[in-house]
């Protein structure tokens, strides 16, 4: 057996007993923390070699510091490297040195250990306030956005003041400047799959200057960079490359251009870079680093299904800073996680390949409301920030071997990996026993954090198990988010959540606007297809915003949703938790390759297994403890639908909403894991005197209707006058498991009794004709149309004539109709006056009546 331990790059001595070492990801038992890999206490021997090494330490009168720092450590056992870049600690000196070893997560803790969000370099975010970056921020799916919010609370809250908005930093973009300035990378779907995740939004911890100054803007110069190209292999797993550009074309006012590249500012002030990179990637990992004084500012990622990029980057510089820009290179992560047999073992099992140059454009800005990310970002600690998100999630993390890569996985996925299990049957060598103790309460509290004040905690959950010896509470976790208590409001249906970081006061007669510190918020970006009005500065200056418009929204925030989401198969797993000590048969190359993210398989127990730490020392039969898992999880289809009534009156249509028969059912619908609905199945209550309908189609059997084509209405035939009612009962698939609930909801709806009212019939103005003595017959008009129906509609008019002079032989014609006439001959019989009568009938058989007066006199001669 060779064992060779480095310690700072130093060869240790090491004595004849083994290092033995507990391996692990995350114990079962403690889900708040995810712990590195360590070594039982290792005795060195004092030896010289030791001796020098640790600079004397344990030697009377010295004055060394390695018992007081992380030593960087590299364990190598039969020429495989089993611990790269991990770190040492001695712990005593006394006839030996008790030294323990770490590695695994140590790497990203270290890193980010007490730094602050406030710290990380939003450069490329920071930007002039305009209603054009305003509006164009509606649509970020990263970086910052200006949804709705009441950041300076007032009374009214229609015409939404741009000035009076703050822009939230999206939590994935948070994330990733964290690894990047930590120099870590990361891989797992999580991150480019879950929509929560990708919708989550913090918001500013305080208020910042608003100042009305105008922005103007003086163009400096432009020029275009030589082209760097990297085409390479290795089996170096750190290998990078970084290239300062140089300048082949072009010029700028105020700023010196150096042959080495860099550009040397004459003066303080802000400058606005437009860089538009053109480049190709095969496989590689490559950012273009803006640097200022040495410091990268910001990067520029160049992904390989791109070929050109452009960015614009604000920067305050003072006279002398130096501007740099840096193509950096290395290879992308899926190599490393390559299988030995698709690795190019010929020419290196790492290849990098890229070439780019960009065109830089840079602008003089001065005035204008600028937004400096760092004046307002929360104080909060990075490494609280990755735990809350791994926390909520239930992430996983291991390092990918050799590199300073970290790969994610959720619980909810490893646990109900059953495809990609590994069997360890064959290398079982004993279990050794059983137990049943795993540190969980009954009620397991994953909470936020409120003002003392509040009692009503309702976006904390609990995760309970079914163990009558267990605790009664225990914290599960704690995020270190406040959820908003402030007042609320609703604007287009959706609430507005206050973050208050301004505040009015009043100052010798005038209302000044004060910055205000407020705990920082987490939210999830909701959007709604509706127009807003909007001022920037100028109130009279009203202009409108149509689209898809963001709010700040606490939809899904609540623990006992990330618990039911995200937490069901861990749930089954410490419910009557069991653990299973065994002694495994495992050699140095199943060590390396140990994979944490797959279950394992026992055939003599026909029993799948979470590996929770392992303890590994040389030519020794290894311990395990695995927990056994109880069963797979399985995503549940909605378990609670309602009902919901509507009451419409006699032949009325009403339209119904998802939300009608969901949110505002009773009892509301209900998802275990809070999925949306996906489609409804009407499966029952059709019939024909009240109709249900989608668009124009009457629905009459069993129809499904995607949530995306829902234009649901109800509609009463006319069929019946007297009160009637319906049930339509459904069901609902969600978005989740994909499956059909087996329960029902029902829409009750119920048509009001119609109560008739006759029609008024109106035969018209009474008249006096006279007939013109030329003419042999005279036609009088008559007309129905002032009739009236308050309650239905008149379907027939009949005209008829109740009294006229004896003699005469005036008739009807076209009696039926609202309009009629009276037919009346010129002879001295027809002279006189006539009644004639107009029924009108509604639809029911009810009638109303009305008669017209006309009197027929003949023309006077004049004389």
């Amino acid at each position: 057996m060779s064992e060779i331990l480095y310690i700072e790059g130093w060869k240790m001595d090491l004595s004849p007993d083994p290092i033995t070492r507990t391996l692990q990801i995350n114990n079962i038992g403690e889900v708040k923390d995810r712990q590195a890999n360590f070594s039982n206490t290792t005795k060195l021997p004092m030896t010289p070699n030791n001796v020098k090494a640790f600079d004397f330490l344990g030697v009377s009168g010295n004055s060394s510091l390695k018992p007081y720092r992380k030593l960087r450590c590299d364990y190598i056992l039969n020429g495989i490297p089993m611990v790269r870049n991990g770190y040492a600690v001695v712990k005593a000196a006394n006839s030996h040195y008790e030294v323990v070893i770490y590695d695994g997560l140590i790497d990203l803790s270290e890193r980010i250990k007490g730094k602050k969000l406030n710290e990380l370099n939003f450069s490329d975010l920071n930007h002039y306030l305009t209603q054009s970056t305003y509006e164009s921020s509606l649509l970020n799916t990263e970086g910052f956005i200006y949804a709705l919010g009441e950041f300076l609370p007032r009374s009214g809250f229609s015409t939404i003041k741009i000035e009076e908005q703050a822009p939230s930093l999206f939590v994935k973009t948070v994330w990733d400047k964290i690894w990047e300035e930590a120099g870590l990378r990361y891989s797992g779907s999580f991150f480019s799959e879950n929509t929560d995740f990708l919708t989550e939004v913090i918001s500013p911890a305080k208020g910042y200057e608003v100042k009305n100054v105008e922005l103007t803007s003086l163009l400096l110069g432009s020029g275009q960079t030589n082209i760097i190209s990297r085409n390479t292999f290795s089996n170096d797993p750190l290998i990078r490359f970084e290239d300062q550009h140089t300048f082949q074309s072009g010029s700028f006012s105020g700023i010196t251009m150096n042959p080495d590249g860099s550009l040397v500012t004459s003066e303080d002030g802000q400058l606005s870079l437009s860089i538009e990179t053109s480049y190709s990637n095969n496989d590689s990992y490559v950012r273009l680093l803006v640097n200022l004084n040495g410091a990268t500012k910001t990067w520029i990622d160049l992904p390989e299904n791109l070929t050109s990029k452009t960015v614009t980057i604000n920067l305050n510089v003072k006279a002398g800073d130096i501007l740099t820009f840096v193509l950096a290179g290395t290879y992308e992560i899926s190599q490393a996680e390559q299988e030995p047999e698709q690795q190019d073992t010929i020419h290196g099992k790492y290849s990098i390949n890229y070439n780019a140059y960009s065109t830089i454009q840079i602008t003089k800005l001065t005035g204008g409301q600028f937004i400096d990310f760092s004046t307002f970002v929360a104080e909060m600690d990075q490494l609280a920030f990755v735990k809350d998100v791994m926390q909520r999630y239930g992430l996983l993390i291991k390092p990918v071997k050799n590199t300073n890569s970290y790969d994610f996985i959720q619980f909810e996925e490893m646990l109900n990996d059953k495809a990609n299990t590994e069997d360890w049957s064959e290398k079982l060598n004993e279990i050794l026993g059983e137990k049943y103790d795993i540190q969980y309460a009954r009620r397991n509290e994953a909470t936020y954090a409120y003002p003392e004040s509040i009692i009503d905690r309702v976006y904390d959950g609990v995760l309970t198990i079914d163990n009558e010896n267990a605790t009664p509470a225990k914290n599960l976790f704690s995020s270190p988010y406040q959820i908003p208590t402030s007042r609320s409001r609703t604007f287009k249906n959706k609430t507005v959540y206050q973050i208050p970081i301004w505040e009015e006061k009043e100052e010798d007669g005038e209302t000044i606007i004060e910055n205000k510190e407020s705990p920082v918020k987490i939210f999830r970006i909701s959007k709604v297809d509706t127009s807003i009005q909007t001022t920037f500065f100028d109130g009279a200056n009203v202009i409108t915003v149509t689209g898809m418009i963001p709010f700040l929204s606490l939809e899904n925030m609540q623990m006992q949703y990330f618990l039911n989401k995200y937490y069901k198969a861990f749930k089954l797993l410490i419910d009557r938790a069991k653990q299973v000590d065994a002694d495994f048969k495992l050699n140095e190359i199943d060590i390396y390759n140990l994979d944490f993210f797959r279950l394992k398989y026992l055939k003599q127990t026909g029993k799948y297994y979470y590996l929770n730490n392992l303890k590994h020392r040389p030519e020794r039969i290894i311990k395990a403890e695995l927990i056994q898992l109880n069963g797979f999880s399985v995503n549940l289809p909605p378990t609670i639908l309602g009902v919901y009534s509507r009451t419409i009156s006699y032949k009325n249509t009403t339209t119904i909403t998802v939300d009608n028969i969901t949110v505002q059912s009773n009892p509301a619908y209900f998802d275990p894991e809070f999925d949306q609905p996906m489609a409804i199945m009407f499966t029952g209550g059709f019939n024909s005197n009240i109709l249900l309908k989608n668009g124009a189609d009457v629905i009459t059997t069993q129809t499904v209707i995607n949530v995306a084509d829902w234009n649901v209405t109800i509609q009463d035939a006319g069929n019946l006058t007297a009160e009637h009612s319906a049930a339509f009962t459904f069901k609902i698939k969600d978005a989740g498991s994909e499956q059909w609930s087996e329960v029902e909801g029902t829409i009750d709806v119920t048509v009001r009794e119609y109560v008739n009212n006759p029609p008024v019939a109106n035969a018209g103005p009474d008249q006096t004709v006279e007939i013109p003595i030329d003419q042999s017959s005279t036609l009088v008009s008559l007309n129905g149309s002032g009739s009236t129906d308050t309650t239905g509609s008149i379907t027939s008019y009949a005209w008829s004539i109740v009294s006229m002079p004896s003699t005469s032989s005036a008739f009807l014609s076209g009696n039926s109709g609202v309009n009629g006439g009276l037919n009346v001959p010129n002879t001295e019989d027809s002279y006189g006056t006539y009644t004639i009568k107009l029924i009108v009938t509604d639809e029911f058989g009810a009638t109303g009546e009305d008669t017209v007066s006309i009197t027929v006199t003949f023309q006077q001669i004049q004389p």
